[in-house]
């Protein structure tokens, strides 16, 4: 190990070299579990399908509650709630506080739609907490994404301490078009879907604009590919010839299909509304379409988690890009 890199882990505890380590999530291995934390001491079981990571300034917390059910009456009573994440053990390392600003019905179940107030977590030592946060507050915010001040980037990282999904948007006029990766969204229900853009971006003017994706679910194989997209928030349509896909087409909307994806859905848009710097967008599922079910399914994770995972001895395929 060079000397940098001793550095890195002493002084940091990082021992891997990206922010953000993709992950095969079919294989993932001992996951947190997500407990709504209730007025009256009782906690129930939030499953993965059943909160959505939606944006990060303000950081953005969707929780679906079927229609008349306990956790529906506990949230829509409730403007405040806490969600806390445990180990295999049962041990909390991870807790978001959050306020209800909005929330979204269809047939079946209702989304409820939060914004984080606090978060706090055990992934660190008190050392190398406060030596990552100096290390942040230090880098200029040209080489960030998105800066997250106070004690946002410390609700991201418990946000992304949950595998989530990167898929490939594929989006055309007929004549040329876009593809660009997202991590963002999910599904509501078994008939809508809801995919959060910047504003601003090219990406959600062309959404805005055509009104169609096709959102397609990739391997772990494909990750530095898919990272390698993320350029294409920012470009205008172009000749399907720049991008990789398949020979065949989409089943209903005739959108050309990622190469080597594991199955796409196309979808409609429906509704939108803005949240801080994203814009949340409802669609329809109009089609989905399974292509290799043998493959595994692309996702990522914070690193500060990933190398709390690492010292707790929780075996986890690390993809390096």
């Amino acid at each position: 190990m060079s000397l940098k890199n001793h550095l890195r882990k002493y002084l940091f505890g990082i021992t891997l070299p990206q922010e953000f380590i993709c992950i095969d999530i079919e294989n993932f291995a001992s996951p947190l579990k997500i407990f709504l934390k209730s007025h009256n001491s009782q906690s129930e079981l939030i499953e993965d399908d059943e909160q959505l990571f939606l944006g990060y300034k303000p950081l953005v917390i969707g929780i679906i509650a079927v229609h008349n059910s306990t956790r529906y009456k506990y949230l829509s009573e409730s403007s405040i709630i806490k969600l806390n994440f445990k180990d295999e053990n049962y041990n909390s390392v991870a807790e978001l506080e959050l306020r209800k600003f909005k929330k979204v019905e269809n047939e079946s179940a209702t989304l409820f739609l939060y914004e984080g107030l606090q978060g706090d977590y055990s992934f660190q030592s008190k050392f190398h907490f406060i030596m990552n946060n100096l290390k942040y507050r230090l880098t200029p915010n040209k080489k960030q994404n998105v800066y997250l001040h106070g004690n946002l980037y410390q609700q991201v990282v418990i946000a992304y301490s949950v595998p989530r999904v990167i898929s490939l948007i594929s989006i055309s006029d007929g004549r040329f078009c876009n593809l660009f990766p997202t991590d963002l969204n999910g599904n509501f229900g078994k008939e809508n879907y809801i995919i959060s853009l910047r504003i601003g971006g090219k990406a959600s003017e062309q959404v805005e604009r055509i009104k169609k994706v096709l959102l397609a679910k990739m391997p772990v194989d494909s990750c530095s590919n898919v990272y390698s997209l993320s350029k294409n928030h920012m470009q205008e349509l172009t000749d399907e010839n720049n991008f990789k896909f398949k020979k065949e087409r989409s089943v209903n909307f005739n959108f050309p299909v990622p190469d080597n994806v594991v199955s796409y859905s196309e979808l409609k848009l429906t509704n939108s509304v803005e949240i801080g710097i994203h814009k949340l967008y409802f669609f329809k599922i109009v089609h989905t379409e399974s292509i290799n079910q043998s493959k595994s399914i692309l996702a990522h994770i914070h690193r500060t988690y990933a190398e709390w995972r690492k010292r707790n001895s929780i075996h986890t395929d690390f993809v390096i890009r």
